[in-house]
């Protein structure tokens, strides 16, 4: 079963799931990353995007994120880095390309021609997709044999959306989960292929529960890729009254959610 993944390039979440796949006994034959964080906008002008709609310490967290993930990188290619990095999982996909050089394809539009004819080259079984951030119309879905499969941050049908980690703190939830499904047209909403409950715990932040999620997904999308038996078996139906969906937060949401954070962190004994 031949198995493309799809992610962002500077996806925490998505390369622990690629790292995964990597060391497990799947047919992995390339990833997929979006080069820049807006479809046609340089990185400058990316990050303008974010600092307009979600403030200045937002955006300097990425640049810092993004600074630090370069020097993973490079001390990772160094005969220090098993030093520096052990026991820290991947940050992002070109690291685990260091270790698992497999085909890696840059788009900034999942749904051009050019690459809908570059994805149709590669005779897929399988496209999985992980915290990606663009929506894959009619024409990319259709191209697998098999189909395509999508890994989302909740237990689903809650918290459909761009951000359900962020959501489940913000409502201050206690437990959340992952869910891996066959994607639609409809946004999170395809038939459950598998599921896991993770709790969330009162020291949480968006990073550390971030980790767990994409651990326990990483586990689950590989016991459920190896075995091809499990991608046809039946699956389960969403049930749409039980669902919900959020839009990525505003800037004074995420201002509101440190605060709970900072708050709840305070009171743990």
């Amino acid at each position: 079963m031949r198995i493309l993944v799809m992610t962002k390039k500077y996806s925490r979440f998505g390369a622990i799931c690629f790292e995964k796949l990597c060391r497990s006994n799947v047919n992995l034959i390339g990833v997929v990353t979006l080069s820049r964080l807006y479809k046609r906008k340089s990185l400058r002008k990316s990050y303008l995007g974010y600092f307009k709609k979600l403030g200045l310490v937002f955006i300097s967290k990425k640049i810092i994120e993004t600074c630090y993930l370069k020097t993973r990188i490079a001390l990772k290619k160094t005969k220090i880095s098993d030093f520096f990095l052990k026991n820290a999982g991947p940050g992002m996909v070109e690291e685990v390309l260091i270790d698992f050089p497999v085909e890696h394809v840059e788009t900034d539009n999942v749904n051009s021609e050019t690459f809908l004819e570059k994805v149709e080259s590669m005779n897929i079984d399988v496209l999985v997709t992980c915290d990606f951030s663009q929506i894959l119309k009619k024409k990319i879905l259709d191209v697998p044999k098999i189909g395509c499969i999508n890994v989302h941050a909740s237990f689903l049908p809650g918290y459909r959306g761009p951000d359900p980690i962020f959501w489940v703190l913000f409502h201050e939830e206690r437990q959340t989960g992952v869910s891996i499904h066959w994607m639609t047209e409809k946004i999170d909403a395809g038939n459950i292929l598998a599921q896991r409950v993770v709790p969330i715990q009162n020291s949480d932040d968006e990073k550390s529960l971030e980790i767990r999620l994409a651990h326990e997904a990483a586990e689950a999308l590989a016991l459920l890729l190896t075995k091809t038996s499990s991608v046809k078996e039946k699956t389960i139906e969403q049930m749409e009254s039980k669902s919900s969906y959020f839009k990525s937060p505003t800037l004074a949401r995420r201002k509101e959610l440190a605060r709970k954070i900072k708050s709840r962190q305070r009171h743990i004994v």
